[in-house]
């Protein structure tokens, strides 16, 4: 819910600062709407299959040490199985957004790697974020959330000034740095080390 609130509110923001002009702020929201979905295909379906495979995982596993395991494994699993496609998303932006939309699109493309890269981090924290939600800290990891999630409209509405459509592509990208920095927290508190 937090994220397509504040995905909304930077939708928001790019068709408002445009000020009268809004067929230019529709169309940026356009594009940023398509590099997003194009972004989130591939993530989707392994976060996906987390959720259902990894939480009951991780929920019933006997200690800390254990738990850590498990996670430390997902974030590698996840890693080897979204990285070719990430990469692949970048090499064939133009081509993807063509062939997911229209090559109208093509000012998308210019915002993929901003996504990209916050899917990398998404990598990382998305397991750790369930670890701890199914280790009996899920206000934490929703107060995180909440913060990490109001780091993409703030960055929208600060950055788009002064770097247009990109700007909001980077602050989403510094959401999910954000979240993946604060989860990375969250587990060194809790166990005392950093992970492996």
């Amino acid at each position: 819910l937090f994220g397509q609130l504040a995905a909304w509110f930077v939708r928001l923001i790019i068709v408002r600062a445009h000020g009268a002009d809004t067929l230019a702020g529709l169309a940026d929201a356009g594009y940023y709407q398509a590099a997003y979905a194009a972004t989130g295909i591939l993530p989707g379906f392994v976060f996906g299959a987390m959720g259902t495979n990894f939480y009951p995982l991780i929920s019933a596993a006997k200690d800390e040490a254990s738990a850590c395991d498990l996670t430390e494994k997902q974030v590698q699993a996840g890693l080897l199985l979204a990285l070719p496609g990430l990469i692949g998303i970048l090499i064939l932006s133009k081509q993807l957004i063509g062939w997911l939309y229209s090559p109208v699109f093509a000012p998308a493309s210019a915002l993929i790697a901003w996504f990209v890269w916050a899917i990398f981090f998404n990598l990382f924290s998305w397991p750790l974020a369930y670890w701890l939600t199914a280790r009996a800290e899920p206000g934490r990891v929703l107060a995180v959330k909440l913060c990490t999630n109001a780091v993409m409209p703030l960055g929208a509405f600060y950055l788009m000034p002064v770097y247009g459509l990109r700007g909001a592509a980077f602050a989403y990208f510094l959401g999910s740095l954000t979240f993946a920095i604060l989860a990375l927290g969250l587990i060194r508190l809790r166990l005392g080390r950093w992970l492996g």
